[in-house]
């Protein structure tokens, strides 16, 4: 009963249905959707018990263990794949070894070969020669090629016990052998192509190197050198080139650029090796021409010179490391934060009021008198003028430094007084610059519909350009002239647009005419563009075709003739930075040289012209014209103290001048004291079908608010680099736009940072206790005054203006000795003759020069070129 039971209530087996359930890849062709679902489950119980037996097995044998089943095979054996057989071969003597074990645990071998392989050694007898040749094989390579050959005859642990005799077979080697045999046939010989170093394509190169040469991204040190070691062992001097942002940045830029401009750029990994080389290979300073700057450093690094200098004489180690530590602390504030603590016009500091040091005290139309008391001081400011002093008293006072000789310790104050001077004029040329910049921005605050900004600028003259150059024709060339003028203008919506517009010359004085007749020419065009113009602005920098008192006086009969009211000229610093006109001249170079290397010659300005149209830059247009030198007419009398006069406001009877801008109520100068005679119409000529075409587009820049939304999707990846300006953009058109018309804005100081900076504070001096309760720290920015002084400043008002130059005659043996030097025959290096000059003695061993006759080596230079004109001027009389 009990068994009739338990057989009733088991469901019937059938042996079909059992061979179904355990043969491998069973699958009735006939069966349903919901036959397919139990064959599925009947597959993986027989993996599971087969891998259920296989791990009692595993439990009970001591050598051998076999991995679990993962898979069945559900083909023929003739439709399986290489691999799959592969698989199951093995899968299946590991199975069968382990059974072997378990019935003969002394000879689990031989009885496997006995039941698999009958006969083997005469299966493989005819492999012995391939074997032989496998173990004689000399290359890694061709014993892969022969073992290719049988590699899938056997299971893998077959062919490494058959192989044992003649050579082992690790694992990685058999796999090897058949992925050859699988992709590129048993047995077969893959030839290695030959690998050539492909040069990059010139002009996606010049595409890139325009990119990266521009001043964003690098900035030179003005003084150190580096060597440059090239593969021919030759040795270059370089100046030292600061890099703004890492190598990723820049070619993440690149690509974004090039992604605008649809430009298919050089690959990644290219631009990577070209940065890295351009690294050790750039030969030319990008941003040297700040000579104030360039003189204040080399001060600071004469100084330095100096405390090493002492300390071989017996200065104190610790004294000579305070003193050297406060100069590199004191360069590096004036390179980067005093130009921030100078924005505000009014500062309680004497070192950072603007108006305090750019306030005349002998002229009260140029005075600003402070609001408030300067009774707070700066810690870095008065740590560049303790050390000042305490390296001068050092020199005067100590006892125990052994000079050589009372004239080496004359010298040393010599210098130290020299250096301080060029140091005070560095910090005060920032603060110009600075108060200078302010005066561009309130123009670009009062923009509007009615009103443009003009920016003005002599490009570099461009050197004619070949496509297949002789070397006959590389020496001599003639430089054409081209001019840039930037309009700047507002549209409906208070976006700011910029245009920018290339007179191009074959032939032309770069005199204030010249400028006058540009400027008409240009007012006329814009007037009959947009007639909504009424008022204009003018800036430049302080050449001399710009900064006199001709052009200031035909700029208002320019004016009256055009119908557009000009209401003032602005001068920027000497050598203060880059403007609008020489950030555009980058991309148009780029496109003349882009049209040159297509095969053209670009020898005249109506070349220039035909290369600016075949490659346009954005915002941009270009007529070829030639100056009417016969109607210059005007002719004014001379304006005293003009060379200090920087900001010029036009009015209807006179001019309003500043020196400095904001700084005064202005002198006012009527028209009756400056004419003499008027300027007619200049007439600048265009030539004839070489006007101006329409450029391709504007360059814009949104409001704040507008291009705020539409940057926040996106994590922007152009920062401005100027500093203490946190503004990011994500093109690099919007960008270099920011650079040219836009406000830097600088980000509020984190308020923890602030708590910091004011506990820092607090003990940054021991010496008055009582004087550390009473600090001021700015809540949304650094802090800029470190402590209340008790005593007045030594800062007197206007110690920040340009000194006006003073002519200085030379004594006879100064001219006798100059002259001398010129007249050698070789060209002599004014720096070096400079130096010289200290060191020059007479028979008696005896100085020449008194230090009050030595020169610096920009007055020796005007001297050197003083006589060359004067010796061309007698060649050509004579020649006459």
């Amino acid at each position: 009963m009990k068994i009739s039971a338990a057989v009733s209530s088991t469901p019937l087996v059938t042996p079909a249905a059992k061979a179904a359930e355990w043969t491998t890849g069973w699958r009735p062709s006939d069966c349903s959707s919901g036959e397919e679902d139990v064959a599925e489950s009947v597959a993986e119980s027989a993996i599971s018990e087969f891998n259920a037996a296989m791990g009692k097995l595993n439990e009970v044998s001591t050598t051998r263990q076999v991995s679990p089943l993962t898979f069945q095979l559900k083909t023929t054996w003739d439709e399986a794949k290489e691999h799959e057989k592969e698989v199951c071969i093995d899968k299946a003597t590991e199975a069968c070894s382990l059974v072997c074990e378990i019935i003969a645990p002394k000879a689990a071998q031989e009885l496997l070969q006995s039941c698999c392989i009958p006969d083997t050694k005469a299966d493989y007898e005819d492999l012995v020669p391939l074997m032989q040749a496998y173990n004689a094989a000399k290359t890694r390579n061709v014993k892969t090629q022969i073992l290719s050959l049988y590699a899938y005859r056997y299971p893998a642990r077959t062919l490494q016990r058959i192989h044992e005799p003649f050579a082992k077979l690790t694992s990685w080697q058999i796999k090897r052998a058949r992925a050859h045999a699988r992709e590129c046939s048993p047995g077969s010989l893959v030839e290695k192509p030959p690998s050539h170093r492909v040069r990059l394509l010139p002009a996606k190169l010049d595409h890139f190197l325009d990119f990266v040469n521009r001043p964003y991204f690098y900035q030179d040190v003005a003084f150190g050198t580096r060597k440059l070691k090239l593969k021919s062992g030759e040795k270059l001097t370089m100046p030292n080139i600061i890099r703004k942002v890492t190598r990723a940045t820049m070619i993440r830029q690149y690509l974004k650029f090039c992604e605008e401009e649809q430009y298919e750029p050089l690959s990644r990994a290219s631009l990577f090796r070209v940065l890295e080389v351009r690294e050790a290979s750039q030969q030319k300073s990008l941003s040297g021409l700040d000579n104030t700057a360039a003189d204040g450093s080399a001060a600071f690094e004469r100084l330095q010179r100096i405390v090493e200098e002492l300390g071989h004489i017996g200065l104190e180690k610790s004294l000579a490391d305070d003193i050297s530590r406060s100069l590199r602390d004191g360069k590096k504030y004036l390179k980067t934060e005093y130009q921030k603590n100078c924005k505000d016009n009014e500062s309680s500091c004497p070192d950072h009021c603007r108006k305090l040091g750019l306030s005349d005290p002998n002229d009260p139309n140029f005075q600003e008198k402070c609001t408030h008391e300067h009774t707070l001081s700066c810690p870095q400011c008065d740590d560049i003028t303790s050390c000042l002093h305490k390296l001068q008293q050092t020199v005067n006072d100590s006892e125990s430094l052994r000079f050589y000789s009372k004239e080496q310790k004359e010298d040393f104050l010599y210098d130290i007084e020299k250096a301080s001077d060029a140091i005070v004029q560095w910090k005060a040329h920032i603060m110009r610059a600075v108060n200078q910049e302010c005066a561009k921005q309130d123009i670009l605050a009062e923009l509007d519909q009615n009103s443009c900004l003009l920016v003005m600028d002599w490009a570099m003259k461009f050197l004619q350009l070949r496509y297949r150059e002789k070397q006959t024709d590389w020496y001599g060339k003639r430089g054409l002239s081209w001019h840039i003028t930037s309009v700047v203008t507002k549209d409906m919506s208070s976006a700011t647009e910029v245009i920018s517009y290339a007179h191009l010359f074959d032939q032309c004085t770069q005199d204030w005419f010249s400028v006058a007749s540009i400027l008409e020419d240009l007012l006329t065009k814009l007037k009959a563009r947009n007639p909504l113009i009424q008022r204009a602005y003018l800036k430049s920098d302080e050449a001399g075709c710009y900064h006199n008192s001709s052009l200031i006086a035909a700029v208002r009969d320019i004016a009256k003739r055009v119908g557009v009211t000009v209401h003032s000229y602005h001068y920027s610093e000497p050598q203060s930075g880059k403007d609008i006109c020489d950030r555009i001249l980058c991309p148009l170079k780029s496109s003349i040289r882009m049209y040159c290397n297509e095969g053209h010659d670009v020898l005249t300005a109506a070349d220039m012209r035909d290369a600016l149209i075949q490659h346009p830059v954005k915002g941009t247009s270009a007529a070829v014209c030639v100056v009417n030198e016969s109607r210059k007419t005007l002719s004014v009398k001379k304006m005293e103290q003009f060379s200090s006069f920087h900001n010029f406001e036009y009015e209807a009877d006179g001019l309003r001048v500043w020196k400095c801008y904001g700084i005064g109520d202005r002198k006012y100068i009527p028209y009756e004291m400056l004419y003499v005679t008027n300027q007619v119409p200049t007439a600048l000529q265009t030539v004839e079908s070489q006007e101006f075409y329409v450029p391709l587009g504007q360059r814009k820049v949104k409001p704040s608010s507008e291009a705020s939304k539409s940057t926040e999707s996106s994590t922007p990846l152009f920062e401005c680099s100027k500093l203490g300006c946190n503004e990011a953009f994500e093109s690099f058109a919007q960008l270099e736009l920011h650079l040219d018309v836009g406000k830097h804005t600088a980000s509020r100081l984190n308020q923890y940072d602030v708590i910091r900076r004011d506990w820092a504070l607090k003990f940054s001096s021991v010496d008055n206790p009582a004087d550390t309760e009473m600090y001021s720290v700015p809540s949304g920015g650094p802090p800029t005054f470190s402590e209340v002084t008790s005593s007045k400043s030594s800062l007197q008002t206007g110690w920040a203006l340009s000194k006006p130059r003073s002519s200085v005659r030379f004594s006879p043996k100064v001219k006798e000795y100059l002259t001398a030097r010129f007249t050698i025959g070789r060209k002599a290096d004014p720096g070096q003759v400079a130096a010289d000059m200290r060191n020059a003695k007479n028979e008696s061993n005896e100085r020449l020069f008194t230090r009050s006759e030595w020169l610096s080596k920009n007055q020796v230079q005007s001297f050197f070129s003083r006589m060359a004109a004067a010796r061309r001027k007698e060649q050509v009389v004579v020649g006459f």
